[in-house]
């Protein structure tokens, strides 16, 4: 079995605001809000032997994250 990670930048709008509030959570505490981002950014069932990996890439990719629901000013899509 293998997990596909979806890429932030294609999200609907709906998607981006789930995201959004996902992100914000995680300032209370990141156990709960982890586990929602990486239902949010991965499709279909992540095996219990990637969830630890999995984790720990989305917490480094939190900056990432942030940018693809708030990007910079001037930003354009390629």
């Amino acid at each position: 079995m293998r997990t596909i990670l979806r890429d932030p930048e294609t999200f609907t709008i709906r998607e981006r605001r789930r995201l959004q509030r996902y992100l914000l959570e995680l300032r209370d505490g990141p156990d709960d809000s982890v586990e929602n981002l990486i239902s949010l950014l991965t499709e279909g069932p992540v095996p219990q032997e990637l969830r630890r990996p999995l984790r720990e890439v989305v917490l480094a990719e939190l900056p990432a994250l942030q940018r693809a629901v708030h990007p910079a000013p001037g930003w354009e899509p390629r």
